[in-house]
């Protein structure tokens, strides 16, 4: 566990089987987030040693479960104000949370954001694309969800690989429903939305 004595305002919930270099990479670019009031929560299978980091850091081994019910571990331990959802695959850009906290002070309207889930660009998956057609073709129509695409918009749905929620939003709806994984996502958004009677927000520059 690295500690670093920073007021905690988000929490990186970052649900994962085993280490690997995509998680690598993902801390490296957390490691370079110009906000710095935030934790990070692991949540591999099995016990695992980390590298040291400059930011606060605490890994909790569940067992072999489902990533829903990883995050929802991961929440009753964040102390955050608000909830970041990351994939272990994916990677933040450096004002990520800058902007996130933005938005979220600015806007009591929306219970939760959304940005793309961009990955590494050493990934296979920027191998395999072709322009438009291939986004279209992959993303079921919302090509939103895995590159940029202005403008802002409110959304009824959003896959947690780049995904923030407000604490209180996320216990008032009381997480993510693991019966329905792998759709646990859009019941998540469902209930904010219909619960909560808050928005979503697609912020591209997430």
């Amino acid at each position: 566990m690295t500690k670093v004595n920073n007021p905690i305002i988000f929490s990186i919930i970052i649900p994962f089987k085993f280490w690997s270099k995509e998680l690598d990479e993902c801390l490296m670019h957390i490691q370079k987030l110009s906000y710095s009031m935030f934790e990070v929560i692991l949540l591999p299978d099995e016990e695992v040693v980390s590298p040291s980091f400059g930011f606060s850091l605490e890994i909790i081994p569940t067992g072999p479960i489902n990533p829903a019910q990883k995050r929802d571990i991961g929440a009753k331990k964040a102390k955050g104000v608000y909830f970041a959802f990351i994939d272990d695959d994916a990677y933040p850009k450096s004002d990520w949370l800058d902007v996130a906290n933005q938005v979220l002070i600015s806007r009591s309207d929306v219970g939760a954001i959304g940005g793309p889930g961009i990955t590494p660009r050493n990934d296979p998956f920027w191998a395999r694309v072709s322009g438009a057609f291939f986004l279209s073709a992959t993303s079921g129509g919302f090509p939103e969800r895995y590159v940029s695409c202005p403008p802002c918009r409110i959304v009824d749905d959003w896959p947690s690989v780049n995904l923030i929620v407000r604490k209180s939003v996320y216990e008032l709806i009381g997480g993510f429903d693991s019966n329905y994984w792998p759709g646990e996502d859009t019941l998540f958004c469902l209930k904010i939305i219909k619960q909560a009677k808050l928005k979503i927000l697609y912020i591209p520059n997430l």
